[in-house]
């Protein structure tokens, strides 16, 4: 779920406040996709909170944001700014359009995201994998993060999957791994685990991480 502060009088405080009244726009109930919604509320309500909209002022917002690009945290101070402005947007029952958080990208660094191309060409999959298939001997725990990531690579599951997959969830016998609806945005979702070498990989998971 999103979750936004609300004004202060949804909230049952004062008119046009910024307080910790919630509002709630579910998405995905999970822990951890609902803990960086909530650590992004939370700079705004550290800074913030007890202060009534109006009472937001620009050049306030903007030395929040600018000691937050000093620190290299642009993503983050974007990603505040984005939910600041939709706060004060949804804070404002009278219509005034007042909003401190509103354009000011203008007086703030730009965030230049790296380009990271993916491997497309049959050729440098085929690579890629010749050099992440066999065991990195030297590794520490018996390559069980290697192993990890070869599964990865295979089954291309949504992030985060393997890390939460469970032991339970795959029938050996029928080499398929069944994500439960509770892990899946769109219900139950089947990987076959039809690939010896992929087989071989979750095997060998097991084994080490037990």
């Amino acid at each position: 779920m999103v979750i936004l502060l609300c004004s202060g009088r949804c909230a049952g405080r004062g008119p046009n406040s910024i307080t910790s009244g919630v509002r709630q726009a579910p998405i995905r109930d999970r822990p951890e996709t609902i803990a960086l919604p909530e650590r992004w509320v939370g700079y705004l309500k550290d800074r913030f909170g007890k202060l009534y909209r109006q009472d937001i002022k620009r050049p306030d917002v903007l030395a929040f944001f600018r000691a937050m690009q000093a620190e290299g945290r642009l993503e983050t101070r974007d990603r505040v700014h984005s939910i600041g402005e939709q706060v004060c947007d949804y804070a404002d029952l009278e219509g005034d359009g007042y909003n401190p958080f509103r354009a000011c990208k203008k007086q703030l660094s730009v965030n230049v995201s790296t380009p990271r191309p993916g491997v497309t060409e049959p050729q440098d999959v085929v690579r890629l994998f010749r050099l992440i298939m066999p065991p990195w001997e030297k590794a520490r725990f018996g390559d069980v993060v290697g192993d990890a990531l070869r599964v990865d690579a295979l089954t291309i599951p949504r992030p985060g999957m393997i890390n939460d997959m469970e032991w339970t969830e795959v029938d050996w016998d029928s080499k398929r791994w069944t994500i439960p609806a509770v892990k899946m945005k769109t219900g139950w979702d089947h990987v076959p685990l039809s690939m010896r070498v992929f087989a071989d990989s979750v095997a060998a998971c097991r084994k080490r991480s037990a």
